[in-house]
């Protein structure tokens, strides 16, 4: 800095780069200024900026309504506009009125005939107590691997808490043993290393339990691909997670969360959704609701897409098949609401549709046939990642869905195979908000909103057949309303079709059924699931795609032209790369 005559405070710092045609320019820090408004992208976040910036947008209604006011008079968002008045165009100052009703919470049913039950007021809180049995409890027999990465837990720790999860999961009707585990030391350094130990496993095993050192440690997606290709369930525990299990503080929630996983992982049904007392006593004529809601014969279904980012501009002007595939994921009941499996499958970038839809649907119901002895009499869709202009386009995936019914009909044993179908497309990106219309300013946010299992039918679009429900309990900020619009409603030669206040109470209670977490989602169970699945399709694409160049593509988001699975110009490239990169594992392996 002597040309500028100038003493650097920290000259051990990094330096900042500019780069220019003529070649880079190095600033040290310290001189530079940081403008405001800068974006900053996701993977340079840190897990504090990340939750400062949600506790800012986190705006309680009566808050947000003062904010949404302020905007609308910066923008002249009123009848004193002129370019307004020239159209004829009247905006109303005051939010829109709208009668609202509020829908019961499920009962929780556990195994042993026990149930909770909502309270008076029409709240639903549950935990996982020591008398809860599951109510399709697990049981793992054989031989079980526990990994310890990198040496990051004592072996004499891992068995502690093997022993503590054994002893807590039997109490909860799961059966894994843990006399019958072997422990394992392993670097993950070494990807060839951690494969060949997996492809050994797989032939001896069904489960592996690992641990890493911190939660998101790049052996992660490693250990998900390797459960993919060679159908080993894995269950990723932190060294924070495992020594608060066997400590002294907090170790039954530890312990508990984990157990809601592993059952599921292992093929079980931690609890089943059923009407509550509450609705049933005030409503004597629909003392068999249970029936007429869930029947076994009944099929949920989600589907969620997860799309490709954006190519290079390189790889753009020299016009080369985008490799980076989209990613579906489809999670679907099999008798019980709350029994879900599913897959995912990859497809064309970019198309906002889904394809292949009918060859995988059918999968599904061979699955279904396979675990109930019969097919679905009626199917109910729930179609995410659609915005409001692509409703036809849902439509039309529906009738495509349907030739799935020709491929399995040689199952049916009553003529032609014709199930109900109904499909909701659900967004939760919405900008409605349903807030009350008198809110006590000194409340807390929670006591400011609308309690969850609210539905508005009425004042949304007077062309669509549709209704906003708030399914979850918003604890801060205003709770954000999910929009929910029927776009098929066809009755086959089998099941019946619902009414409109059915498909709302099946709605709300579907985001009962998560069974992860004690308490709802903001989207029914399916939903969830399916969006789930895409992600970890696009994770195990991630992982396989640049396990020869390095963790640090995968963080920074490098261009999907490069790595192991570039397209190669075949018609049939993606699904190819759907069957290589499926999952074997025929479990709720996703939790």
């Amino acid at each position: 800095m002597r040309r500028y005559k100038r003493q650097l405070q920290y000259p051990q710092l990094p330096l900042c780069i500019e780069r220019k045609p003529r070649g880079a320019i190095y600033h040290p820090m310290e001189v530079l200024e940081i403008e405001r408004g800068q974006r900053v992208t996701t993977e340079k976040q840190t897990s504090q900026m990340s939750e400062m910036m949600i506790k800012e947008c986190q705006l309680p209604p009566l808050t947000m309504k003062k904010h949404v006011d302020e905007l609308m008079g910066g923008a002249c968002l009123d009848n004193s506009s002129p370019y307004l008045q020239e159209w004829g165009i009247k905006i109303s100052s005051r939010p829109m009125r709208a009668v609202a009703k509020r829908f019961f919470p499920p009962a929780i049913s556990y195994g042993g005939s026990m149930n909770v039950q909502p309270n008076h007021h029409g709240d639903l809180q549950w935990r996982l107590g020591a008398r809860e049995q599951f109510s399709e409890p697990a049981r793992l027999d054989g031989k079980w691997s526990f990994i310890i990465f990198d040496r990051c837990v004592r072996t004499s720790d891992a068995q502690n808490f093997v022993d503590a999860l054994s002893k807590y999961s039997s109490q909860h009707g799961v059966q894994i043993s843990s006399r019958h585990v072997d422990f394992h030391e392993v670097s993950s350094e070494v990807e060839g290393e951690v494969e060949t130990m997996m492809k050994k496993m797989s032939g001896n095993v069904k489960f592996v339990m690992f641990t890493t050192k911190i939660k998101l440690d790049p052996v992660h997606d490693l250990m998900k691909r390797f459960e993919a290709q060679y159908g080993v369930v894995t269950q990723h525990v932190s060294q924070q997670t495992l020594m608060k299990a066997i400590g002294q503080k907090g170790a039954f929630m530890v312990l508990g969360n984990l157990c809601l996983k592993l059952n599921l992982k292992l093929g079980g049904v931690n609890h089943n959704l059923r009407v509550c007392e509450s609705f049933l006593s005030s409503n004597p004529s629909h003392r068999n609701y249970d029936a007429t809601l869930f029947p076994k014969t009944r099929m949920f279904v989600g589907f969620d897409i997860s799309h490709a980012g954006p190519q290079s501009f390189a790889d753009r002007q020299m016009k080369r098949p985008r490799s980076e595939p989209t990613v579906v994921g489809m999670a679907f009941t099999v008798g019980e609401a709350t029994k879900i499996r599913g897959s995912y499958w990859m497809q064309e970038p970019g198309y906002a549709g889904i394809s292949e839809i009918a060859s995988n649907f059918a999968a599904a119901l061979m699955v279904f046939y396979k675990e109930t002895n019969s097919l679905p009499l009626d199917i109910i869709v729930f179609r995410g990642g659609v915005s409001e202009g692509e409703f036809k386009k849902a439509a039309k995936e529906m009738i495509e869905m349907q030739k799935a019914f020709v491929d399995v009909n040689h199952l049916y044993r009553h003529g032609m195979y014709s199930p109900s179908l109904t499909c909701l497309v659900v967004q939760t990106n919405s900008n409605y908000r349903i807030v009350p219309t008198r809110i006590d300013p000194h409340a807390r946010p929670m006591d400011q909103n609308v309690p969850c299992g609210t539905v508005v039918e009425d004042a949304i679009h007077p062309a669509y057949n549709e209704f906003l429900i708030v399914p979850q309990k918003a604890l801060q900020g205003t709770a954000r309303a999910l929009r929910c619009t029927l776009v098929t409603h066809s009755k086959g030669t089998s099941g019946q079709l619902l009414s409109m206040d059915e498909l709302e109470q099946i709605t709300n209670i579907l985001c009962y059924g998560h069974q992860v977490v004690c308490g709802s989602t903001g989207v029914p169970s399916v939903c969830y699931s399916a969006t789930n699945l895409s992600k970890r399709g696009r994770n195990n694409w991630k992982t396989e795609n640049f396990r020869d160049i390095g963790s640090e593509s995968t963080a920074s988001g490098a261009s999907g032209e490069r790595g192991r699975l570039v397209h190669d110009g075949s018609p049939n490239f993606f699904k190819d790369l759907s069957s290589h990169l499926s999952s074997k594992v025929n479990t709720h392996y996703w939790a």
